[in-house]
């Protein structure tokens, strides 16, 4: 009898070792903000005397439109794929799933959404392509925002940024190419329905691609709202920070966003916003 070497599924251990590398560099990161938090404990009186909270109400408020946004995209994105039609199951399971985003590492988002539609009797190979799809709408979107506050109102732009943006916009512009979403999308479909047609007549076109960005500028514009009405729960300032406060959230959230491809996103966007929100306000 000849033995066999024991199999292993390589995806499974690549997943294994990422998730074990977001839980680690979220620990770290965590131990960072506590240390961070400590040594301007000074500060915290302070903090204390000037907390308003009623602009915490104004910070749910914009949230919560931003997560109705980002169900919506993804509504839409589904539905281009030809699947998963009923925008009350697609809002729901969006929406209860997105704490999930938030746990350390990048799978667990996608993975539960994927679940609850296999457990509903939705297709959860749709759902996996359309994560790839809120990605692209993400980081488009993140970058055009994040490239736009940094030249307006932080005043950081350099020739190395242009670059970057410039490289970034056009990798990411090219989907919307016709031939290469076209080729793109049949990839997607391959992925959707490997035993089945390819349904190619619910390629988007260039106005619904150009919607979902929009639709995620909202939401980045939303997000950056809520992060400036939190900072006001806590410190005074001038109205006309809000402008640089949310290109501060597009370009840590956009950099958290990317981050997704690593291990670990939980504490980037964290460093970034104290970083960067230091250029106005006490750490």
């Amino acid at each position: 009898m000849i033995l066999q070497p024991p199999t292993t599924n390589p995806i499974r251990r690549v997943v294994t070792w990422r998730v074990l590398g977001g839980v680690l560099s979220s620990l770290l990161f965590l131990a960072a903000l506590a240390w961070v938090l400590w040594k301007n404990v000074g500060d915290w009186p302070t903090l204390l005397r000037s907390f308003d909270p009623r602009f915490l109400g104004f910070a749910f408020v914009a949230q919560s439109a931003a997560l109705g946004f980002a169900a919506l995209t993804w509504h839409r994105m589904l539905a281009s794929l030809g699947r998963d039609t009923d925008p009350i199951r697609n809002v729901g399971i969006y929406v209860t799933t997105a704490f999930a985003r938030r746990l350390p590492g990048s799978y667990w988002g996608p993975a539960l959404r994927m679940f609850w539609y296999k457990r509903l009797g939705g297709d959860w190979r749709a759902a996996g392509a359309a994560s790839v799809l809120e990605v692209w709408a993400v980081s488009i979107s993140g970058i055009v925002l994040a490239t736009m506050g940094i030249v307006l109102f932080v005043g950081l732009a350099s020739e190395e940024l242009w670059v970057s943006a410039t490289v970034a916009l056009v990798l990411l512009g090219a989907t919307c190419v016709p031939q290469v979403n076209r080729w793109l999308f049949r990839r997607l479909l391959a992925v959707v329905r490997p035993n089945g047609t390819t349904g190619l007549e619910v390629l988007p076109d260039l106005s619904e691609l150009t919607r979902w960005v929009g639709l995620e500028l909202a939401n980045w514009l939303l997000g950056g709202l809520e992060l400036a009405a939190i900072i006001r729960a806590l410190h005074p300032y001038d109205l006309n920070l809000i402008p640089g406060i949310i290109s501060v959230w597009a370009i840590a959230g956009t950099a958290g966003a990317l981050i997704t491809f690593l291990p670990g996103g939980f504490g980037v966007v964290e460093i970034l916003l104290i970083s960067l929100l230091g250029l106005w306000f006490p750490t």
